[in-house]
């Protein structure tokens, strides 16, 4: 199963560029207001809101997780191409989609192994105000780039690979839709068929034009003869390596149990010949659209396992009316906690309990009473109170301490099919909190991640929880590669933000940071 391992943001709001951002288990973002932190903290969630619903744009703006406005609302301000470019750069199975819809053996096929690509969504400024178009795709794969160019009215209008370019044929049918966070794309064609009454209907079937074009290529450049068939031409392309120029002619001068006509036609093949370079493109493009389903399939599922908690969370109630509702997961404001709470299993209550007593030194529960539940907090003295009448800062904290805690839930229950780790995404989880408990929020953090195939991603203000993972990473319980420190910083009078990055050394040590930071220096 391929994974996500860095997103980019160019143009969104104060982001002119991020550059690639590759996830660690712990990311921390910083800097002043209104310097773009919760910009770049709310892109996950903003893909998994888009992921979950079927849209007529290719982003969904605004919905239960976070609120950008619209396209012309996210856009910098004084961006002169009026596009917002989101990239993702991923890892690959070697072997994940074969080139065609049948099934081959793979005897004798290397193992698997898997492979970088980069794949950008770039939005357009449509001709409705505040409307964006999907305009382009973009991939970079081992040495090769594709690029797929749509119209406003969602269709393509080229598709080009390297050197080769491809147009969709007049009497190609398309159907583009934004159902998760890359397009679907399918092609069907209309044929005439009579009816028993003889009446003639046009039914649309499900075309492949790019596989098309591939085999016309090779009776048009001779390389088989007119009368070979098209599962032997497959046979062809699927022992071609297509990363170069050079493992594609290699591999043209192996290929086993062809017909002679192959052979006759490629005996003196070199590399100058442009049929390599012509045959090569044309397979990488008749793979394209399966290329986009699998990077969609890693960047959705990447997304759909994305947690948010907001920077204000809700106000503890003395009481909650109960709602007979199955809950899954905390929601973004933590209104839900009393319920989530009372769904879980006595097995898994009593697992947060004791991280909770580790962590925070508190024990969580739920009463009912009639058709209300309340939540009540013991601390380490064994004093019992209301949720609404201990400090406020812990009614902000317990949210983030339980989408923390079933980070971990989740992945132990994950799905064979969908592998990508949880990602926890909280804005400033320091709220209300006096600074001891801010530093505890950094053991909340490693505790997360200690359960492995969990990221989190804080955006915080507060120094404690910063000197506390040094602290952590000195004494051995954090290695400083699983911690990396992102600087946000917008010049006085300027619209745009830089991105910088900080590191911990192994003595806990922040390398790269400005003196004085948080003293306004």
């Amino acid at each position: 199963m391929g994974k996500l391992i860095a997103i980019r943001a160019q143009n969104l709001r104060s982001l002119e560029d991020t550059g690639f951002i590759e996830f660690r288990p712990i990311t921390v973002l910083v800097g002043r207001n209104s310097a773009g932190k919760s910009t770049f903290a709310r892109i996950l969630p903003l893909l998994r809101q888009t992921a979950e619903v079927r849209k007529r744009e290719p982003v969904l703006w605004w919905g239960r997780f976070v609120d950008f406005g619209s396209f012309g609302d996210s856009i910098r301000r004084d961006s002169t191409e009026k596009e917002i470019e989101f990239s993702f750069k991923v890892l690959l199975d070697s072997h994940t989609r074969e080139i065609s819809p049948i099934t081959w053996s793979t005897a004798g096929q290397p193992p698997v192994t898997t492979r970088t690509a980069e794949a950008s969504l770039i939005l357009a400024e449509g001709q409705k105000k505040n409307e964006a178009f999907l305009s382009r795709i973009c991939i970079k794969e081992e040495t090769n780039k594709y690029k797929i160019y749509f119209s406003q009215d969602h269709n393509i209008e080229k598709i080009e690979v390297n050197e080769y370019a491809w147009t969709p044929p007049a009497n190609t049918i398309q159907k583009i839709n934004f159902n998760t966070i890359f397009p679907e794309i399918n092609f069907f064609r209309t044929r005439k068929l009579k009816t028993p009454d003889g009446k003639t209907v046009n039914i649309q079937h499900r075309d492949d034009p790019l596989t098309t074009e591939l085999t016309s290529f090779f009776y048009q450049r001779k390389l088989v003869h007119s009368n070979t068939g098209w599962d032997a031409i497959w046979h062809i392309c699927r022992q071609i390596d297509t990363r170069t120029a050079d493992s594609a002619l290699k591999s043209i001068k192996s290929i086993v149990d062809a017909p002679p006509s192959w052979y006759r036609a490629t005996q003196n093949i070199e590399a100058k010949d442009s049929r390599v370079d012509e045959l090569r493109n044309r397979i990488l493009a008749s793979k394209v659209i399966s290329l986009i389903e699998q990077i969609d399939e890693i960047v959705t599922n990447s997304a759909s396992n994305c947690s948010y908690i907001e920077p204000l969370r809700a106000t503890a109630e003395r009481y909650y009316r109960k709602q007979g509702l199955a809950v899954a997961e905390v929601d973004s404001k933590g209104a839900n906690v009393p319920f989530f709470l009372e769904s879980l299993t006595p097995t898994d209550r009593e697992k947060f309990n004791a991280w909770m007593q580790r962590y925070l030194e508190a024990n969580v529960q739920t009463s009912s009473d009639g058709g209300h539940l309340s939540i009540r907090i013991k601390d380490k003295t064994g004093l019992e109170a209301n949720l609404a009448d201990v400090g406020f800062g812990f009614s902000q904290v317990l949210p983030v301490a339980l989408q923390l805690w079933s980070s971990t839930r989740r992945i132990r229950g994950k799905s064979i099919r969908n592998t990508a780790e949880a990602i926890v995404v909280i804005e400033q989880p320091e709220l209300h909190l006096h600074p001891d408990y801010q530093a505890k929020i950094a053991d909340l953090l490693k505790s997360a991640i200690e359960a492995g195939d969990t990221t989190t991603i804080v955006e915080t203000h507060s120094a404690s929880l910063i000197n506390r993972l040094g602290i952590l990473i000195a004494t051995g319980e954090l290695e400083p590669s699983d911690v990396q420190i992102l600087r946000f910083d917008k010049t006085e009078g300027q619209a745009s933000t830089s991105v910088s990055k900080s590191e911990f050394d192994e003595d806990g040590v922040l390398r790269n940071w400005p003196f004085g930071f948080f003293d306004g220096q």
